[in-house]
């Protein structure tokens, strides 16, 4: 028969050698047994005892397990304060209250658990954890233990082994913070106004009335102001003005969407610092300046309508003027010699298209010439250079030019028609190779309004064959006309120009409350 294996009671440190000594021995004994030594079992029964049952050897194990748990509960109440210096806080879970440190720094706090000798077959719940009584808890590493024969005592190998407790769970520290973000300005928003309600049909969170919001170290002030927080869009309205160190922006209205980063205004006018923009304009950086007083809402003046330079359609000049020798290039600095023949007219202008400072006008005149004897040239006459007589004709212009206004009283006309005489003239006839009393006729004058009605008007004559294409004629003739011109007829509906109200927060603007204006390219989109 087998000896059962006896477990001893508890010992005390002082009963190790002497366990150690007699397990020696009895192992001995049954090694000399083993080689026929005859009495080596009654030895080794004497070595190791009475033998046990297995019951016995179960209530031994447990009486060891309770000594064990107790000497950890008389530890645990030694090292922790008296209760009513601990609060009570939920199992698991411990409160440190922990000096201000820097922003990035992550602060991790550690739970010990039960003791590592506690068993997974202890009923009771594990004992509270003690107050830590430092601001950082420093964690303990437990001990190796060394085996004896009366179990697992400190520095017991085998108590690795053993199953434990789990400790508390600890909470995941807190993630650090993102790059940047130590010194970043916290985006606080002041808000105030008259009135803050919420629309609940809009989904949006509106105030009205002197409205100022400080985000930032800047300023935001409106007449309206609304926010969606489901598209995070926020919408301003009236007299809209933002001010951020040295950057000044001012609009009638205003839509910037936090999700895309970008918005649009309307009636802009403002004041951009280029050395400081890259610093104001970015929230997360303090401004480049403290925030100045308020700025008012500048208006800009009221532009008038584009002025009639000319509002009568209709006007009748009287000429007078004389011919000259110069070709039609040297009448416009007066080179050539006047010559005696001299031009009394009538002249009838009828504006066609109105286009502001430009106009398309007809030209129509009826002038007389009177030629007194002269010189003539060395063609179509049975003696050259022989003089010509008094000679009187008519002469009948009609031609469409083109009117510029530089001034309101000063303006340029250029004018292209057709010039019929009622019999060739003597000049023409023995000065050019060609004639004829059908040529093309060109006008160039300047006139100056001493009135809107009232003009005095200075205009180059000149007929000529354009080139040979009327009768072979290759040049005519040319003269100086002087005239003074009456401008008369029932003044014509101004045009309708495209409006413009006034931005919001000035006199005369839309409520704001109103719908915005369609700007260019959305009307177009919409023809």
């Amino acid at each position: 028969m087998v000896p059962h294996r006896q477990i001893p009671a508890p010992a005390s440190p002082d009963s190790l050698s002497r366990d150690s000594v007699r397990a020696a021995t009895g192992l001995a004994l049954l090694f000399l047994g083993a080689f026929g030594f005859d009495q080596s079992a009654a030895l080794a029964k004497d070595a190791l005892g009475p033998p046990i049952t297995l019951t016995e050897a179960r209530e031994a194990e447990t009486r060891e397990q309770e000594t064990r748990e107790a000497e950890a509960r008389e530890v645990l109440a030694e090292a922790s304060p008296p209760p009513e210096a601990t609060p009570a806080e939920p199992k698991g879970v411990l409160i440190v209250q922990l000096p201000p440190l820097p922003a990035a720094a992550a602060v991790v706090a550690t739970v010990a658990g039960p003791p590592a000798s506690a068993s997974l077959a202890d009923p009771s719940p594990p004992s509270e954890p003690s107050a830590p009584r430092s601001a950082v808890p420093t964690p303990v590493v437990p001990t190796p233990a060394v085996p004896t024969s009366a179990g697992f005592a400190p520095g017991d190998p085998g108590a690795a082994k053993r199953p434990v407790l789990a400790a508390p769970a600890t909470p995941p520290p807190p993630p650090p913070p993102p790059p940047g973000a130590v010194d970043a300005i916290p985006l606080e928003l002041e808000l105030m106004s008259n009135r803050q309600d919420y629309d609940a049909q809009l989904e949006r969170f509106v105030s009205t009335g002197n409205v100022t919001a400080k985000i930032a170290g800047g300023r935001l002030q409106a007449d309206r102001l609304e926010f969606d927080p489901a598209s995070r869009t926020l919408f301003a309205a009236g007299a809209v003005r933002f001010q951020r160190g040295q950057q000044f922006f001012q609009a009638s209205r205003l839509r910037y969407s936090l999700l895309e980063g970008n918005g649009e205004m309307e009636d802009v006018y403002g004041v951009l610092e280029l050395d400081g923009s890259a610093q104001d304009l970015d929230l997360t950086q303090p401004p480049s300046t403290p925030l100045p007083p308020p700025e008012p809402f500048s208006c800009p003046p009221s532009l008038p309508p584009i002025p009639e330079w000319h509002p009568y359609p209709w006007a009748v000049t009287g000429w007078a003027g004389q011919m000259t020798t110069a070709n039609f290039g040297g009448a416009f600095y007066f080179d050539g010699d006047a010559r005696p023949e001299y031009l009394l007219g009538l002249g009838l202008q009828r504006r066609l298209i109105n286009g502001g400072p430009v106009s398309i006008e007809l030209d129509a005149n009826l002038v007389g010439h009177h030629a007194r004897r002269q010189g003539g040239g060395p063609y179509n006459q049975a003696v050259p250079f022989a003089d010509t007589p008094t000679q009187t004709f008519g002469e009948v212009t009609l031609g469409i030019g083109a009117r510029l206004w530089l001034r309101p009283w000063l303006n340029v006309f250029f004018e292209e028609g057709v010039s019929l005489l009622t019999q060739a003239s003597n000049w023409e006839r023995t000065e050019r190779e060609n004639y004829s009393t059908f040529l093309n006729y060109l006008a160039f004058e300047v006139e100056g309004l001493v009135t809107p009605e009232w003009s005095i008007v200075g205009r180059i004559h000149h007929r000529s064959g354009a080139y040979g294409l009327y009768s072979g004629v290759r040049e005519g003739s040319n003269g100086y006309l002087l005239g003074v011109r009456h401008r008369f007829g029932k003044v014509e509906k101004p045009r309708v120009t495209a409006p413009m109200p006034a931005p919001q927060g000035c006199p005369g603007a839309p409520p704001p409350d109103s719908a915005p204006r369609e700007d260019l390219a959305s009307q177009l989109e919409a023809v």
